[in-house]
């Protein structure tokens, strides 16, 4: 990974407070395991089903709902039965192992009054969206796949498929992130290139930013460039034009955040995701056009590719979630004024 030569730059800046966020707290108060509609909303919704990855997304969504706030739920998608005459038996079973499950993870969790959720049978990435738009949830968290190197985000059909569903923002955690598990946030990472969905995922990570009050740092990625002179002025028009992009994106933050912004060179999801773990970033943000995963994979999207690449917890902003992020702006708004 190389830096180019654009110098980060700061526009404007608070005294950050992580205070916030110093440990762990209580969740929510709660309700029983469920498959009916539960009424109320939970602004941090943890997609369980029952494999190793579930402790790294019971990790993470506990932390994100002690630094952000608001209420936490646990949910279980009871997986549909094959047609035929036992469909029905066997979805009873998923229901009862359904419900073991989410007992248990809110046992783990240090606490059996947690809210807690089973979605009747169906695919679990719509089943979650539509849990969500019920529950007005800010953030989905899921685990990473269980198989990957510790440390690294490895995807997993549930995380791409919402790409194309979810109304509000996924979280994903890496592998073994329960071991080690955040108690504060000192800097949250944006990846922005000036278009719609990353002008979305910033306007999210703006808001946290605003709650928790700690800073941001935009990464923009170009495309390694020769090291020949020969090549030394196209260098400069390129950094200039990355540089243009940065200053975009700190225009957009209103003033009192702390924000900078640094260009780098080379394969852009290895290079943000080299810098923000060398950043020191606790949560990095980035956009998806939410075209689901094959398209995302056909057209190179960021997103998909910072899945395989980031080591820290990563947050995606799907087009779809536009009004989760402008709900998310109104909580901020509303913390700055208290």
């Amino acid at each position: 990974m190389t830096r180019a030569g654009a110098p980060d730059r700061l526009s404007r800046m608070v005294e950050p407070d992580v205070s916030a966020v110093g440990g762990v707290a209580e969740v929510s108060e709660s309700r029983a395991a469920s498959h009916s509609p539960v009424v109320g909303k939970a602004s941090v919704i943890v997609g369980l089903d029952g494999r190793e990855h579930d402790a790294d997304a019971l990790a993470l969504g506990r932390f994100l709902q002690a630094a952000l706030g608001g209420g936490l739920l646990l949910a279980h998608v009871i997986p549909p039965g094959p047609p035929g005459q036992g469909r029905l038996a066997l979805e009873s079973l998923e229901r009862r192992d359904g419900q073991e499950l989410l007992a248990k993870s809110a046992e783990r969790l240090g606490s059996a009054s947690i809210e807690t959720q089973l979605v009747e049978p169906c695919p679990a990435a719509p089943g979650l969206s539509r849990l969500a738009v019920e529950r007005g949830a800010s953030m989905l968290v899921l685990g990473s796949s269980h198989r990957g190197a510790v440390g690294r985000i490895v995807p997993g059909g549930v995380a791409s498929h919402l790409l194309a569903h979810a109304p509000c923002a996924i979280a994903v955690a890496p592998v073994g992130y329960a071991t080690r598990a955040q108690t504060s946030i000192s800097r949250i990472g944006v990846a922005y290139d000036a278009t719609t969905e990353s002008d979305l995922a910033l306007a999210a990570a703006a808001a946290a930013a605003a709650t928790l009050g700690v800073p941001i740092h935009l990464y923009h990625a170009m495309h390694e460039i020769s090291k020949d002179p020969a090549w030394d002025k196209f260098r400069g028009h390129i950094e200039e034009f990355a540089q243009g992009i940065l200053d975009t994106g700190i225009r957009q933050l209103r003033p009192g955040v702390e924000v900078t912004g640094g260009v780098l060179e080379g394969d852009v999801a290895d290079v943000i995701a080299q810098a923000a773990t060398s950043d020191d970033v606790a949560l990095l943000y980035v956009g998806s056009r939410g075209y689901g995963p094959l398209r995302e994979a056909l057209f190179g999207g960021v997103a998909g590719a910072l899945l395989q690449t980031a080591h820290c917890p990563l947050v995606i902003v799907p087009r779809s979630s536009r009004s989760a992020v402008d709900h998310s702006r109104r909580i901020a708004h509303a913390h700055a004024r208290a």
